[in-house]
């Protein structure tokens, strides 16, 4: 699996829209995520041996939602699906009826998915 493979695959349990990039739909509470960048790593016979992708996963829900709960269970599904810990940055969008949680982590590309670069 990639890293948005591993996304879904973690966050579709909770039953919210999960799409890459941005979200169109009528529903209140929705994941999207991106990945920015990679890295590649461990070097031998001048091929990386690792690739690292990071990734970004938003989650945007009404303010008046308790998002404490919520946050715990996306960290802990993440954390499960073979990321890294995220690190969780809690904002308020502009229009001041939006709470806008950005878990950001990494993942390790499958060796498989290394060679088909």
């Amino acid at each position: 699996m990639n890293a948005f493979e591993h996304i879904v695959h973690a966050l579709t349990p909770f039953g919210y829209p999960c799409v890459p990039d941005l979200y169109h739909g009528p529903e209140r509470i929705y994941f999207t995520y991106q990945c920015p960048g990679d890295a590649r790593k461990l070097f031998g016979d001048n091929e990386p041996r690792e690739i690292v992708d990071e990734v970004q996963v938003h989650l945007f829900l009404p303010v008046a939602e308790n998002f404490y709960s919520l946050r715990d269970k996306v960290r802990r599904a993440l954390l499960e699906e073979g990321f890294t810990a995220p690190a969780v940055t809690i904002l308020l969008d502009e229009d001041q009826v939006t709470r806008h949680l950005i878990f950001e982590c990494e993942i390790e590309e499958s060796e498989e998915e290394l060679w088909l670069m």
